[in-house]
């Protein structure tokens, strides 16, 4: 599948999403890949590692070193 939404608005991000949560036929696993899909699984990554290096939230106290 292609599509004709330009490369990281929101909306070819979401495409991902919604292709990836469609059920496959029997017997296969479809990937879905190109620029959004990269960029998509980097942020879950980056995100599923914990609390970002920096981000909106820049108030917040520091959390002390455990090393």
């Amino acid at each position: 599948m292609t599509s004709s939404l330009t490369p990281r608005p929101d909306a070819a991000q979401d495409l991902v999403g919604a292709v990836r949560d469609l059920a496959p036929p029997a017997g296969t696993h479809p990937l879905v890949g190109g620029t959004d899909a990269e960029l998509v699984d980097t942020r879950h990554s980056i995100l599923s590692e914990g609390e970002p290096a920096s981000g909106p939230d820049l108030d917040r106290e520091p959390v002390a070193s455990q090393g």
